[in-house]
């Protein structure tokens, strides 16, 4: 579509709205930048408790949508 100059004629002259999460975004970069401070010990264990919690929660959720499928009188 693009090699057809379809895409640009039909948006020419339309306002651009990114629809982008400015708050996630600069919450985002105040982390870094604090991250950039952090020696690798520090880092390191901030890594291994962030995954250990993102396991933790899909397991959880992967438990509690079982137990929901797994209503009265099904096998």
């Amino acid at each position: 579509m693009s090699l057809e100059f379809q895409l640009k004629n039909r948006h020419a002259g339309e306002p651009v709205v990114t629809r982008n999460p400015v708050a996630n975004l600069v919450v985002t970069g105040i982390v870094g930048l604090i991250a950039i401070f952090l020696d690798v010990a520090t880092s390191t264990s901030f890594i291994n408790f962030g995954a250990f919690t993102a396991f933790t929660l899909v397991n959880a959720s992967v438990c509690s949508t079982m137990c929901a499928s797994a209503g009265p009188g099904s096998s």
